[in-house]
């Protein structure tokens, strides 16, 4: 279902549909002007059939009902929540500890600070392979390195156009990329990253492309930092 690009503020009506709908699979709510969606996280717990959620480009804040809504959900594969005013993600963090089903979550261009909770959930979460981050003011990434360490899924992790100056938080993602050959394109270019920290992961992408030095190849590895 198509309703983006229209002037829909209010969607208690589509969450109250998507508890008892069963055959829904897309609904793109994109480009609108919905500031609350606390309905379709209430609708996410119970519904069995959407695979494809798309709320980019509108302006919601509060997330809390869509993370409840993904720790019990088992149908979504793609989550689209970019372009909004979202700050806190905690409850998206705790959600993805219990879901086994999402592919893809997009939270790009937000005004998101603190990844903790993110980081935290890619240390259980089984399913994700794209985490879209860029575009927000992300100063620490150090919980994303301690995710990744026991990840096995994320292939595509853009941290582009943050304000990461935190080396430590850098070194922690060049220390897991060692052991971790799952994670085949990075992005973190337009951030504070220090000539250290650059040369490091220069290296490190020329080694896993070549297999060499110790470490596997991963074919068609990116590593983007300028």
């Amino acid at each position: 279902m198509y309703l983006d690009n229209n002037n829909i503020t209010d969607v208690q009506s589509i969450g109250e549909g998507l508890k008892s709908n069963n055959t829904l699979k897309k609904l793109d709510l994109s480009s609108n002007k919905i500031t609350g969606v606390q309905c379709i996280g209430e609708g996410l717990k119970t519904n069995n059939k959407l695979t494809t959620l798309k709320l980019h480009y509108n302006k919601i804040t509060d997330v809390q009902s869509i993370g409840e809504g993904l720790k019990t959900n088992n149908t979504l594969t793609t989550l689209h929540l970019a372009n909004n005013n979202i700050t806190d993600v905690q409850s998206i963090g705790e959600g993805l500890k219990t879901n086994k089903t999402l592919q893809k979550l997009k939270l790009h261009s937000n005004n998101i600070t603190d990844v903790q909770c993110i980081g935290e959930g890619l240390k259980t979460n089984n399913t994700l392979t794209t985490l879209s981050l860029w575009g927000n003011i992300i100063t620490d990434v150090q919980s994303i390195g301690e995710g990744l360490k026991t990840n096995n899924t994320l292939t595509y992790l853009d941290l582009r156009n943050n304000n990461i100056t935190d080396d430590s938080g850098i070194q922690s993602i060049i220390d897991v990329l060692k052991t971790n050959n799952t994670l085949k394109i990075l992005y973190l270019k337009n951030n504070q990253l220090s000539d250290n920290m650059k040369s490091q992961l220069k290296a490190i992408k020329q080694y896993k492309r070549d297999g060499s030095n110790g470490y596997q190849q991963v074919k068609g590895m990116t590593i983007l930092t300028e």
